[in-house]
C-alpha cells in the first residue's frame, strides 16, 4: 500500500524487516533473464555486502536487496523510480549506507520493442541451442546403438576442431 511507486516499496520493505528478517532481495517481473543461481548469488551478496543491485540496460534495477541497515539509510522518496536513473541514484546513496555488490547487467521489459528483443533472444539462443543439443544426442546414441561409428565435427556442437570418430 501506499501513495506511489517509492512508498509502496519502502511499505514492503519494512514489512518484510518488521518480521525480524536482516535482509530483503526485491525482484522486477520483467527480466526475463533473471535466473535462479543470480538469485542466490544476491542471498550471498545482500548477506556480505549489506546491498546488492542488479542493474538494467536502461538505468534502472531488476533486483535490489538490501540489509536492515542499508534500508534505514535509504530514502526511497528522493529516487526517481521508473526512470532511467534510478541505478546511477541507487549507487550515488549505497556508499553512504556502507557499500553495495553489483550482479551483471540484464535487459528488462518496459515496451513493445523490448518484448520482441527478448522473444528474438530467447528464439535464436536458448531454443536453438536447446534443438541442437537434443537433437546431437539423440542421433549419437542412435548410431552407438546400431554399433555404427559416425564422424561428428565438433563445428556442429559450436566448437572449431578436426571431426571426431563417436
Amino acid at each position: 500500500m501506499g501513495a506511489d511507486f517509492a512508498e509502496r516499496l519502502t511499505n514492503a520493505f519494512q514489512c518484510i524487516f518488521d518480521k525480524g528478517y536482516e535482509h530483503v532481495i526485491a525482484i522486477g517481473s520483467d527480466c526475463p533473464a533473471l535466473h535462479a543461481s543470480l538469485i542466490q548469488k544476491a542471498f550471498q551478496a545482500v548477506s556480505l555486502h549489506g546491498a546488492v543491485l542488479g542493474p538494467s540496460k536502461d538505468g534502472g534495477v531488476y533486483l535490489l536487496g538490501l540489509s536492515k541497515h542499508h534500508f534505514e539509510n535509504i530514502d526511497f522518496k528522493s529516487i526517481d523510480w521508473k526512470t532511467g536513473h534510478v541505478y546511477h541514484q541507487l549507487e550515488s546513496v549505497l556508499p553512504l549506507a556502507g557499500g553495495q555488490f553489483l550482479l551483471p547487467v540484464l535487459s528488462d521489459i518496459d515496451n513493445a520493442k523490448d518484448l520482441a528483443e527478448a522473444i528474438h533472444h530467447f528464439v535464436n539462443h536458448s531454443l536453438f541451442n536447446f534443438i541442437r543439443g537434443t537433437l546431437a544426442a539423440v542421433t549419437a546414441a542412435f548410431f552407438r546403438s546400431k554399433q555404427v561409428p559416425i564422424t561428428v565435427p565438433l563445428f556442429s556442437f559450436g566448437l572449431k576442431a578436426p571431426p571426431v570418430t563417436i
